[in-house]
Order: structure tokens, then C-alpha cells, then sequence
């Protein structure tokens, strides 16, 4: 197995607080896609992180070696 840490740094720093309806739209895409991943097992956990200098998103990736990290982050509709 291999893991990983990926970070998501939004656009601006008060996304989190001022999401359109369409980046929310977005960001709904995404949730589901790496719940998915929660639910393979390819990702043992994922969500937002607030932060008083701008929020960003975690996601903790366990994937088989075989696996590329690039081509899973790739079908992320972020």
C-alpha cells in the first residue's frame, strides 16, 4: 500500500464562507467522489479544515501500489 496527503488550496481564502451556488454545486461533485473512495478504501478520510488564515480540504489517500495517485486524483471533478 501506499499513502498519501493531498491538500486542496481553493481559489480565495474565504471560499469555504462564500461559495456560489455553482462552486457549491462543485464542491458537492467532490464530496461524493471522495466518499466513494471512503467507501473502496482507497481514502481513509477527507474533509474540510477551517483555518483563521483561509480553509482548505484534506484527503488521506490508501491506495494499492500498483495504483497511481495521479490517475485517481485525475477523475476528481475539483
Amino acid at each position: 500500500m501506499k499513502y498519501y496527503l493531498c491538500k486542496y488550496i481553493p481559489p480565495r481564502a474565504d471560499f469555504l464562507a462564500t461559495m456560489s451556488a455553482a462552486e457549491k454545486q462543485w464542491m458537492k461533485q467532490h464530496g461524493a467522489f471522495l466518499d466513494d473512495l471512503l467507501a473502496k478504501g482507497q481514502i481513509v478520510a477527507h474533509g474540510p479544515v477551517t483555518d483563521p488564515r483561509g480553509g482548505y480540504g484534506v484527503s488521506l489517500y490508501q491506495i494499492p501500489d500498483d495504483l497511481d495517485i495521479e490517475a485517481v486524483t485525475s477523475e476528481d471533478p475539483s
